[in-house]
């Protein structure tokens, strides 16, 4: 009696630690499994900010060439304008 006591505690003790090893196993594999999906939404930002870096970059270009073409232009008007009263309206 006492010996199938004694098996019945050791077979509960085994069924326990069984039980807890599933457990740990569990949360490992679910602790990766977030690791792996925090790592990849990590990922996913990084290059989506990198393509809204990228196109901002681009939109500013865009904006200071045609400011540089405007000023450009208003220059050339200016000196145009300068050369031709300076040369063009002196002659007679």
């Amino acid at each position: 009696m006492e010996a199938t006591l004694r098996d019945h505690r050791e077979e509960q003790r085994v069924e326990q630690e069984r039980i807890r090893l599933e457990q740990e196993e569990r949360m490992k594999r679910e602790q990766e499994r977030m690791r792996v999906e925090h790592e990849e939404r990590m990922q996913q930002e990084q290059e989506r900010m990198r393509k809204e870096q990228e196109r901002l970059r681009a939109e500013i270009s865009k904006e200071l060439e045609k400011k540089m073409s405007s000023v450009m232009e208003k220059k050339m008007s200016d000196m145009s304008k300068r050369l031709f009263s300076q040369f063009g309206g002196s002659k007679r």
